[in-house]
């Protein structure tokens, strides 16, 4: 019996790892309302990103964002910019590629990197998300 209760306590500290452990392999739960809501598009060219979109960023801490998104040619690659009216600031792109028939972008902004991707909603609209976490919109302007 006196060996029984000495092993209890090295039971109680294998079951408490174990079962620790198996909760820190574990995702952590979605949080409502920060994931961006599904966007069905339709795979596009690089041709078809080209020109400038009235966009508008949905959700940030800052609040909705109305943005002007440039994507051009320069030196043969693919390039492009933010405009954001508000701090009178053009942010460039750090990369710009087409994957999938996405338009994948990254941004440095304050510090961080962004991330853009949008796909072809129709012939004038683009849908994606910016980092994964908030809605992004835009339409062709002509």
């Amino acid at each position: 019996m006196r060996k029984l209760r000495m092993l209890l306590p090295l039971f109680a500290i294998i079951f408490f790892f174990t079962v620790s452990n198996s909760y820190a392999q574990q995702p952590p739960p979605p949080v409502p309302g920060v994931a961006p809501t599904p966007v069905t598009t339709i795979p596009a060219t690089e041709d078809y990103f080209m020109g400038k979109w009235k966009t508008m960023i949905k959700g940030i801490p800052q609040g909705d964002m109305d943005v002007t998104l440039t994507v051009e040619k320069k030196d043969g690659k693919l390039a492009g910019s933010i405009f954001n009216p508000k701090d009178n600031k053009t942010i460039a792109f750090d990369t710009a590629e087409i994957k999938d028939g996405m338009l994948a972008a990254t941004f440095t902004n304050q510090g961080y990197s962004i991330s853009l991707s949008l796909g072809k909603k129709d012939d004038d609209n683009i849908a994606g998300a910016m980092m994964n976490q908030f809605d992004v919109t835009g339409t062709r302007l002509k």
